[in-house]
């Protein structure tokens, strides 16, 4: 586990992250990609700054201390799938992504 700060958690604070990635070459020059990561959750502050109280002349005014409330974890897989072809003689390839992605 991290040491806690004096002051709290930075905004962008996770303790642990995974990222992976890649691509199956299938016969047929078929391809299928992957891109997944998942972080643990986080710590965040409730802030106010000019937009929120025109009192505030600039930067942020924090209304609690910092990283004071939890977030959850996030997750998230995108997938392609892509067929290679030749047209008179240029390469070519069809991509297709689903927009519906599994993410929280």
């Amino acid at each position: 586990m991290a040491l806690r700060q004096p002051y709290g958690y930075l905004s962008n604070h996770r303790e642990h992250r995974v990222k992976l990635n890649g691509f199956v070459t299938v016969s047929g020059d078929w391809s299928i990609a992957f891109d997944a990561f998942w972080s643990s959750p986080c710590t965040w502050t409730p802030y106010e700054d000019a937009g929120d109280n025109p009192e505030i002349p600039y930067d942020v005014h924090h209304l609690e201390p910092r990283g004071s409330r939890d977030a959850n974890d996030l997750y998230q897989l995108d997938l392609q799938l892509t067929k290679g072809f030749t047209v008179k003689g240029v390469r070519l390839a069809l991509i297709v992504r689903p927009t519906k992605r599994l993410q929280q």
